[in-house]
């Protein structure tokens, strides 16, 4: 099912708790739909999810070192 309301949506994934939590506040103030993963296990079973859903983040913003994948 697409997004009904057709804002975009972002994942960010980062270990970092503050800079989700920044990040998330700023996007969604600007009208997007984020999703947060602290690792890489949960941005890719959020990506997954996602595409079962039929509606696949737009986005996807990502620290490059992180603990698990």
């Amino acid at each position: 099912m697409e997004n009904p309301a057709g804002k975009k949506s972002i994942l960010i994934v980062d270990d970092e708790a503050s800079f989700c939590f920044s990040a998330c506040v700023a996007l969604r103030g600007k009208g997007y739909r984020v999703t947060e993963a602290a690792d890489g296990r949960q941005a890719l079973a959020a990506v997954l999810e996602s595409r079962q859903r039929g509606d696949p983040f737009d986005l996807i913003v990502t620290d490059i070192r992180m603990p698990e994948l």
